[in-house]
């Protein structure tokens, strides 16, 4: 008999504007919480959650402002290297 074992990344988008839900995830799941954002005004703040609160421990911190999508996407990807999520 042969086992083969395959290894998949799950990537989610989870709108979960309470802190205490996403630590919820976190503690019973191998989460890596990204928390993307910008200082620039963009027009689109009035759909936003008045209520999100943001992350304050094991996340990365992932913030637009001056840097390409590329840029962001590579922070998040040596994240997972370092932090063997892999």
């Amino acid at each position: 008999m042969r086992v083969t074992v395959v290894a998949f990344w799950v990537l989610m988008s989870v709108v979960a504007p309470l802190r205490r839900m996403r630590e919820e995830l976190k503690s019973t799941n191998k989460v890596l919480e990204v928390y993307v954002h910008t200082s620039q005004i963009r027009g689109r703040e009035a759909n936003f959650s008045k209520i999100y609160q943001p992350p304050v421990s094991d996340f990365v911190d992932i913030d637009t402002t001056h840097i390409t999508p590329d840029e962001a996407a590579d922070r998040i990807l040596r994240h997972i290297d370092l932090h063997e999520f892999a």
